[in-house]
């Protein structure tokens, strides 16, 4: 695999010129970047004819060059759009959110490949997302939560109360649950939007949010994992044992799992709540994990993935391969993909567990994954969304 540089001057100079040798090339939010097999096409006008041929379109809002690895059959797309970095990506049907710190979230349709509309009212960095029915929660570094209506992409109204950033939120049996760097997670009515308890009990910020089994695990820097009851909304339990900040929570049907600063996972029976194991292994922070049908697997500061069988709870594979830290994974049909500080995105097949595909594209670090629709969706520091 190699990048795409011999169409550096050709695509820009079509976009410039939306309309010469009788193709024309739109301009708009999106930089598209094209399959290998059009470097070995000699003339300007038979490129330009190709990539029309092939239902691209090219545009030059962030640099072409160096963008691509990617087989011949791949395109990798970028919307450009938002000035900061992407902290959270959400997919609801047709539509991908995507919230950033330039206080935004924007809306982008995803066939037409187009932002419909930028969501302004945050008045700081805007850290998680959450869909739940016909709404759209946003939490922020402003304390607040706003609510917007997913026909009109209006908002509906502000959640207040919290008294530092909302960091992570959660939607199950009607209910929207808010983590926060208050050290508190507040429980709101899908439907009426108010508030119903504040649940206190961490003495350090509230990191990460999972449900499983009727109930809402919370991971904090405090270096536990409290367990709350979905309806009585009472404290079932602290999970300790962890030496290090919670980073991550991830949960299959019958278990939950918790990522720390200890560079350790620890595995909780979702029932019982009792620790049937610690994984061990990592050689530093686990910042992320993701649960398929046959494994567990554990991104951390060590630039790997360990993949660990989902019921015996052995490690069968560490993959290599990222040269800095593993801060994003997602699991797919067929594959895992994994975003690093690295500034790539690489694909693992679930069988082989080997990688089958690095992809740059990227100018900074990949932050968040999300996979639907056949197609994977990355968040960047660098302010874009890399379409797989």
């Amino acid at each position: 695999m190699q990048c795409i540089t011999s169409l550096q001057s050709t695509l820009c100079h079509y976009v410039l010129h939306p309309a010469v040798h009788g193709v024309t090339l739109h301009a708009c939010h999106w930089l598209c970047c094209v399959p290998l097999a059009i470097c070995s096409l000699s003339s300007t006008a038979t490129q330009a004819m190709y990539i029309a041929h092939q239902g691209l379109q090219a545009y030059c809002l962030v640099q072409l060059w160096g963008i691509v690895t990617m087989s011949a059959n791949q395109v990798c797309c970028l919307p450009q759009g938002h000035d900061e970095i992407v902290w959270s990506v959400e997919v609801e049907g047709n539509r991908l959110f995507s919230a950033s710190a330039d206080k935004t979230i924007r809306v982008w349709d995803i066939s037409s490949r187009r932002c419909e509309q930028v969501l302004e009212d945050h008045a700081r960095p805007v850290l998680s997302l959450a869909v739940a029915g016909n709404k759209l929660f946003s939490g922020s570094y402003d304390y607040t939560i706003k609510v917007w209506n997913l026909q009109t992409l209006q908002r509906i109204t502000t959640l207040t109360g919290h008294t530092d950033a909302v960091r992570a939120l959660a939607v199950t049996e009607g209910r929207l649950f808010s983590g926060s760097y208050d050290s508190t997670l507040k429980v709101w009515d899908s439907e009426t939007l108010q508030c119903l308890r504040t649940l206190s009990g961490h003495s350090g910020p509230v990191r990460t949010l999972v449900c499983s089994g009727g109930h809402i695990f919370s991971g904090s820097y405090d270096k536990t994992v409290r367990v709350w009851d979905v309806q009585s909304l009472e404290c079932l339990a602290t999970l300790q044992g962890h030496s290090g900040a919670v980073r991550a929570l991830a949960a299959s049907p019958t278990r939950v799992f918790s990522g720390s600063d200890d560079a350790t996972i620890k595995v909780w029976d979702s029932d019982n709540l009792q620790c049937l194991k610690t994984l061990e292994g990592h050689e530093d922070n686990v910042r992320v994990l993701a649960v398929g049908d046959k494994y567990v697997f554990s991104g951390s500061w060590d630039k790997t993935i360990r993949v660990w069988d989902i019921v015996t709870l052995e490690c069968v594979k560490v993959l290599e391969g990222h040269g800095e830290a593993v801060l994003a994974l997602a699991v797919g049909d067929t594959f895992l993909v994994s975003g690093s500080y690295d500034t790539t995105v690489r694909f693992w097949d679930l069988e082989t567990l080997r990688c089958v595909k690095k992809c740059e594209g990227h100018d900074d670090a990949v932050r968040v994954l999300a996979v639907a629709q056949g197609k994977v969706f990355s968040g960047s520091y660098d302010g874009t969304i890399g379409v797989w």
